[in-house]
């Protein structure tokens, strides 16, 4: 016994040799690997810990793409959703037919747009008559008051035949008639109406036949047509009158 350590172990009698108990062989030597002591915990402890990857935007996209190629539940159809469908049909191609055979939905309006006008331009020319010095002009005033004339009745004949149902007659032409009557009559007093007559007619019917061009193509209608392409042969000779009496001034 050592007396310095009582309790250390008595030393082998023999030291194995490289042929003991464990055979012939050569046994490498054993290492022992110590471990941490308590100095050494912390250093242990702050390992960093792995952090959680946000999801990939690629699975985001997958599932998107999966969503749009995935079988639509289909939709349940109500009868009732499909009576009222074919019921706005029909109604529409009625509202179609109706228009067409009435000529448009704008007829009434124009022909009354018409007809307005035709009885300011004929009461302009009857005011005028007695006061045009030009025979060429007087002459041509009182064709075109007299085709104005067939012009108003024909278009009346129209409008009951067709049952075309005017709309409400406002002012407006009312005041362009007093203005135009004024003007000429202004002309008249200044002695210059032969030649303020003839450019101011020249271009109300111009209007005037810009508005039957009009009328014809939105009737679709061979009474119409005959009517606007007489009432237009009508104004191109006065024109053709007053264009002449202007190149001689």
């Amino acid at each position: 016994m050592n007396p310095e350590n009582p309790f250390a172990q008595p030393a082998p009698s023999e030291t194995p040799t490289s042929q003991g108990q464990f055979g012939s062989g050569s046994l490498p030597p054993l290492t022992v690997t110590p471990l941490p002591v308590a100095g050494h915990i912390q250093q242990v402890t702050d390992i960093p810990q792995p952090q959680l990857s946000p999801q990939p935007a690629t699975q985001s996209m997958t599932v998107d793409y999966l969503n749009q190629i995935a079988p639509k539940q289909p939709v349940a159809v109500h009868r009732y959703a499909v009576f009222g469908l074919i019921a706005a049909v029909i109604f529409a191609i009625i509202a179609v037919i109706a228009i067409v055979n009435s000529g448009g939905p704008d007829l009434a309006g124009q022909a009354l747009s018409i007809q307005d006008r035709i009885t300011t331009l004929q009461t302009v020319t009857d005011a005028q008559q007695a006061h045009l010095k030009e025979t060429t002009i007087s002459e041509a005033n009182a064709t075109l008051s007299s085709a104005f004339t067939s012009m108003n009745s024909d278009l009346s004949t129209i409008i009951k035949a067709k049952s075309l149902k005017l709309p409400k007659k406002t002012s407006t032409e009312k005041v362009y008639s007093d203005a135009l009557l004024g003007k000429l009559d202004t002309a008249y007093q200044l002695g210059t109406l032969d030649r303020t007559y003839t450019a101011q007619m020249t271009y109300e019917l111009h209007v005037l036949r810009s508005m039957l061009t009009k009328f014809k193509t939105s009737a679709n209608s061979t009474s119409i047509t005959s009517f606007c392409n007489n009432s237009v042969a009508n104004i191109d000779i006065i024109l053709k009158s007053y264009a002449s009496f202007a190149a001689t001034k």
